[in-house]
């Protein structure tokens, strides 16, 4: 992969923190499902499926849907917002997970509808960072990080490629990681709270975004 903007990266690596600590928190408050892992809901559509739950699989299918949903709205957001994209798209990532926070709080607990509007929010954010020049930076899934990064290590290996392409994989990693042990310690005292503080991180991430990034021409 190309080297990304320094400020792409760390942005990279802050949302894919973001987007482990909300799947930590759906996947602790919202039926053992993910709101941004679709290839873990569906291998469990599967199983569902096998077993005969129809309940489960429409649980699951339900999430596939809204993140299909959310990527197909931030691509359309994106493309509008032109050179301030990237600010664009964090400041309705934002507001957005600010929307479910208060849903939840209006509500006094998460409701069937909640992790739906989480895995749109997530497949929003996947948006955030097409077309910057960071091809190849998954936002809210680990799988193709970790394919990444098991290519760079045998080219740094062979001495086709250098060792820091592979740190920049390995960093994703740790950004999600981190992020969802955060989320979960969080989410196991209080979902609202959980929420609030994704909410906020997503508004700091836009606010540093029109303070330290250039605005860019979508490439």
């Amino acid at each position: 992969m190309s080297a990304p903007q320094p400020g792409i990266y760390r942005l990279a690596v802050a949302l894919a923190a973001l987007a482990g600590a909300v799947d930590a928190i759906g996947f602790l408050h919202f039926g053992e499902l993910y709101v941004s892992f679709m290839s873990g809901n569906t291998t469990q559509a599967g199983l569902d499926a096998a077993a005969g739950r129809v309940s489960g699989v429409g649980a699951a299918l339900s999430l596939i849907a809204a993140f299909v949903t959310g990527v197909v709205a931030g691509e359309l957001a994106g493309a509008g917002a032109g050179r301030w994209r990237i600010a664009v798209l964090l400041a309705v990532l934002a507001l957005s997970l600010a929307g479910v926070t208060a849903l939840v709080a209006a509500q006094g607990r998460p409701t069937a509808a909640t992790g739906p509007l989480l895995a749109l929010v997530m497949g929003l954010q996947n948006a955030v960072l097409h077309r910057q020049g960071a091809a190849g930076l998954a936002l809210t899934y680990v799988t193709g990080t970790l394919v990444n990064l098991g290519r760079a290590l045998a080219d740094a290996a062979m001495g086709r490629g250098p060792w820091r392409v592979a740190l920049r994989f390995a960093g994703l990693w740790a950004g999600l990681c981190t992020g969802a042990v955060l989320g979960a310690v969080l989410a196991m005292r209080d979902a609202g709270l959980a929420l609030g503080c994704a909410a906020g991180a997503a508004a700091l991430l836009c606010a540093l975004s029109l303070l330290l990034l250039e605005p860019r021409a979508p490439r």
